[in-house]
């Protein structure tokens, strides 16, 4: 099956989008055979290419000089280019009309995937009238160039995409607790990822299991071991320590220290996933009321600093599971370096 000439992926769910777009690169590596409008044609680049060199543009950023020269770009040696327009929706009318223009000038070694990160309304995706009336909108329908996904808005879609992200990880859900874990999960895909890894990750240090029991469910919203975004504001507006480690002390919600420790590195490196989504404006779950300060203090730490959250947590853990020290040393070593990172 030939890869289609450019895609529109539709869905209020970021992270839905993303899963699809990894599934199509791997179904459609470069030196695919490309449908142009009825036209199969071959990239010079041949069934030996390597993988997708990636592009990332976002359609609430102005589009510069660099997406029209990848747009254009001639690929006769090395990999293919896939270039993905994030938030594509936002784009203004006028640019539409060039890309769409550019859209239909085949060039089989880049590909173009467009993603409107819209609401659905009656099970319809509510698409700006300047996008849909586009010819490159209604060339991609007729050929079936488009994808698209209301999210997690129904009982058994949610259901299903429980089963299967519980299945990566490794998680058991009895069928009987799956429709209750259903209706405790939140209706958006990350979250429901995270989730799923709290229940596994404290499972799994609490006992070693893997099953889903009913008394878990009571984690569901929970934050585990501390109330993180309440610790990095805290190190952010350089309050005392003492502060902070009374914050890590106060959530614990069971005797034993490892608990705290490693539901503190799962929160932790949550919140670091959510600010990073935050920070490039990705449509990402958070509580009502919590995100315009998340947003803020996001731009705050910026990409160097949110990228160090998740390598203390994962040398936190590694210095656990090696041996080298233990809970609490790499606890109180992981508070002392997130008050040096701060302090930066």
């Amino acid at each position: 099956m030939p890869r289609p000439g450019f895609l529109f992926c539709i869905s209020p769910d970021s992270s839905l989008i993303k899963e699809q777009v990894e599934r199509l690169a791997a179904e459609f590596p470069p030196g695919h055979a490309v449908n142009n409008g009825g036209m199969l044609e071959f990239s010079a680049l041949g069934a030996q290419a390597p993988g997708w060199t990636r592009k990332v543009f976002w359609g609430d950023s102005n589009l510069d000089n660099d997406f029209w020269e990848c747009l254009g770009m001639q690929n006769l040696f090395g990999s293919g280019t896939l270039i993905l327009l994030r938030n594509a929706q936002a784009l203004p009318a006028e640019i539409w009309k060039k890309l769409s223009i550019a859209l239909g000038q085949a060039n089989p070694a880049v590909w173009v995937i467009l993603c409107l990160e819209v609401e659905f309304e009656r099970g319809k995706p509510k698409i700006p009238a300047h996008i849909s009336r586009l010819k490159a909108y209604e060339f991609a329908r007729k050929q079936s160039w488009i994808w698209q996904n209301p999210g997690l808005d129904k009982a058994g879609v949610m259901q299903d995409y429980i089963r299967e992200q519980a299945g990566k990880i490794g998680l058991k859900i009895p069928p009987l607790l799956l429709p209750e874990l259903a209706e405790l999960l939140p209706p958006d895909a990350t979250a429901v990822k995270l989730e799923l890894e709290k229940l596994n990750l404290l499972m799994h240090n609490e006992s070693g299991e893997s099953e889903l029991k009913r008394e878990h469910l009571a984690l569901i919203g929970e934050r585990a071991g501390a109330d993180i975004y309440q610790v990095l504001r805290a190190l952010q507006n350089n309050q005392n320590l003492t502060t902070v480690w009374a914050m890590v002390l106060a959530s614990e919600t069971g005797s034993a220290n490892d608990r705290m420790l490693f539901g503190f590195l799962g929160a932790l490196v949550r919140e670091a996933r959510i600010l990073w989504q935050l920070l490039f404006s990705e449509n990402v779950y958070v509580p009502p009321g919590a995100l315009n300060e998340k947003k803020a203090l996001a731009r705050k730490l910026g990409v160097r600093k949110l990228a160090e959250l998740w390598e203390l947590a994962l040398e936190a853990e590694k210095g656990v599971k090696s041996g080298e020290v233990s809970e609490e040393q790499a606890l109180e070593y992981l508070m002392a370096e997130l008050s040096l990172l701060f302090a930066k």
